[in-house]
């Protein structure tokens, strides 16, 4: 028996009926947002018309950063990803994970009628606003909402207690996979726990 999660859209924080989450993480049946990563990043810097060596230098980091995203070589953490997000002009829970990535995770997403636009470089977005900054505080709030103890959120995410004390704490900043990971484990939106409501969206 799969236990049975009602989740707040209104908030991205899970509304618990019982049970915890942990029953049902494994059993999903999606591939984790963050794999078309890479093609969104390359996408979005293609339409930019900018070099991968330029790209890494706008974003302030070093010359081989972004060939390596690109590449599928390197998954950057939440706060990387977000330096590019702006050097590139796109949403960083977009370029982190998708259109998907502003709702909780559901094992089966219904099919759209029409296919998810594309998100095009925007100057709205090109301001660098460390939305990252806020992710222990969400995590904390979302652990505490959700009354599931850190070890058992920490086991359903697939991580250690001690990275999920040291990310709650702010001690780390997660990868984006790993920051997903969590997401799901709290049954919240993964752009929503990294980066927090987009503003700018609209």
């Amino acid at each position: 028996m799969s236990t049975i999660i009602l989740v707040s859209t209104e908030n991205h924080r899970p509304v618990w009926n019982g049970a915890a989450l942990i029953q049902r993480v494994p059993r999903g049946l999606k591939n984790p947002l963050c794999l078309k990563m890479a093609a969104r990043f390359r996408r979005a810097r293609e339409e930019n018309q900018v070099t991968r060596f330029r790209l890494s230098a706008i974003a302030g980091l070093s010359n081989n950063h972004a060939a390596k995203i690109e590449d599928g070589q390197y998954m950057p953490t939440i706060q990387t990803l977000e330096s590019f997000a702006a050097a590139l002009g796109v949403s960083p829970g977009w370029l982190a994970y998708g259109p998907e990535g502003s709702e909780p995770f559901r094992e089966r997403a219904p099919r759209p009628f029409t296919t998810p636009a594309e998100q095009r470089p925007a100057d709205r977005f090109r301001s660098y606003k460390s939305r990252h900054a806020g992710f222990p505080e969400r995590l904390r709030a979302s652990r505490e909402s959700c009354g599931v103890s850190m070890r058992s959120l920490a086991s359903a995410a697939g991580i250690s207690v001690q990275s999920w004390s040291n990310a709650e704490s702010g001690k780390t900043v997660p990868r984006i996979d790993t920051a997903e990971r969590m997401a799901v484990a709290l049954g919240v939106a993964p752009s929503w726990l990294s980066y927090g409501y987009d503003e700018d969206a609209n």
